[in-house]
């Protein structure tokens, strides 16, 4: 979701700055240099499962390598910051708390995840002679949309269809769609599905907007990468006002 308002109300749960990029000379050995570079910040550590990597088509579904790639966490003290880190993956997650709704903005989490970037590329400029070839670029929200007994329409406009006269509200349903915007070498994912809190049995609706590059080839420096998430944070404030009614927007706070 977009916030430039910053409402007290808005559903925003989660920010993700993701980059996939192929270093063949980045091993697992070098992980503990770049955590020296970060630990005051970023104290906590700890191993997860690494996420599979791509290698391609085959019978016409896409091919992940599930080989044991192990992907390190680094975490705030408060646990909202997290860096992940594998031999192929460079991620930064602001992610709310359940005992605090501040949301910092995307003008300061985009200035952790350039100096968190700029301290990683410092590292691969040491270890690698040969410059990492980015391979993915995506900005990730996710929202976890309560219902508001104060409103009866859909939240987003792409459910508004004329059926709707004569079915009841469905019990069960899921949104996706993909949309490409080539002049702007940008692509947009939206998922929406209804979801149950486990802690309160309530409802709510996970939407989820990524922005991601169509064309990564021409990004072969920090600027260009900077460039990318500035343009996605945009098209994602865009998208928002676009998708979800304006009825909803007011409600969190917004002015439209």
């Amino acid at each position: 979701m977009t916030d430039e308002a910053k409402p007290a109300r808005a559903p925003i749960n989660e920010v993700v700055f993701a980059t996939r990029f192929d270093a063949p000379e980045f091993s697992v050995v070098h992980f503990g240099r770049f955590y020296d570079r970060i630990r005051e910040q970023y104290p906590i550590n700890s191993v997860q499962p690494g996420i599979a990597r791509p290698t391609g088509p085959e019978g016409g579904n896409m091919v992940f390598d599930v080989s044991a790639v192990p992907r390190l966490w680094f975490e705030s003290d408060d646990g909202r910051l997290l860096v992940q880190l594998q031999q192929d993956r460079f991620i930064f997650n602001w992610r709310r708390r359940a005992d605090d709704d501040r949301y910092p903005g995307f003008d300061a989490l985009f200035a952790e995840w350039q100096r968190l970037w700029g301290a990683f590329m410092g590292l691969l400029a040491e270890v690698t002679t040969v410059k990492p070839k980015l391979e993915e670029l995506a900005l990730t929200y996710i929202d976890q949309i309560a219902d508001l007994d104060t409103l009866t329409t859909p939240i987003f406009i792409f459910r508004e269809k004329e059926w709707r006269k004569d079915f009841p509200e469905p019990e069960i349903w899921s949104t996706q769609f993909r949309f490409a915007f080539p002049a702007e070498n940008l692509k947009l994912a939206v998922n929406a599905r209804p979801s149950i809190r486990m802690t309160t049995q309530k409802p709510f609706t996970n939407f989820e907007m990524t922005i991601g590059a169509i064309e990564t080839q021409a990004m072969d420096n920090e600027e260009t990468v900077r460039a990318f998430f500035a343009a996605a944070h945009d098209k994602v404030h865009w998208a928002w006002n676009k998708l979800v009614r304006p009825e909803w927007l007011r409600a969190w706070g917004f002015n439209v």
